[in-house]
């Protein structure tokens, strides 16, 4: 299959029926590529006529050293799909990422996990006390 709704459909009902976790990674859903966010949008119709009592997910991932940008890509992504959290990557350089104050003032969502390099464990949880006490601390 290439059609990404019909994999992301697939992906949910293997989850159902396995009573696993599945994880659509839409990677390459660019703001700016009108095609791209199409292809989101059906997407996000498959999966939610198909939710009843366990609705997906959504975590939006953001690249920490894209600055401002990262501020219009959430917005133009929660016009298409409801986001439930985020996930900021690219920390372990020099990345401060501050404007996911902006991201939270307007999207209301949290911060789940933190990437700092490219294994899983590098994988941390979100820990605003110390998110905050390293920019306030460069």
């Amino acid at each position: 299959e290439s059609d990404p709704a019909a994999i992301a459909y697939r992906t949910w009902q293997l989850a159902k029926e396995k009573n696993a976790v599945g994880i659509i990674d839409s990677a390459g859903r660019m703001h700016t590529k009108s095609p791209l966010m199409d292809q989101l949008k059906k997407i996000v119709r498959v999966l939610e006529k198909d939710t009843n009592h366990s609705a997906p997910i959504c975590l939006l991932v953001l690249d920490g050293t894209l600055g401002q940008n990262s501020i219009l890509q959430a917005r133009e992504f929660q016009e298409i799909v409801k986001i439930d959290g985020v996930i900021l990557t690219k920390m372990d350089g020099q990345s401060k990422a501050g404007f996911i104050f902006q991201v939270w003032n307007e999207l209301k969502v949290p911060v789940y996990f933190l990437g700092v390099g490219e294994r899983p464990d590098d994988l941390l949880t979100f820990d605003t006390k110390h998110f905050i006490d390293q920019i306030l601390a460069s």
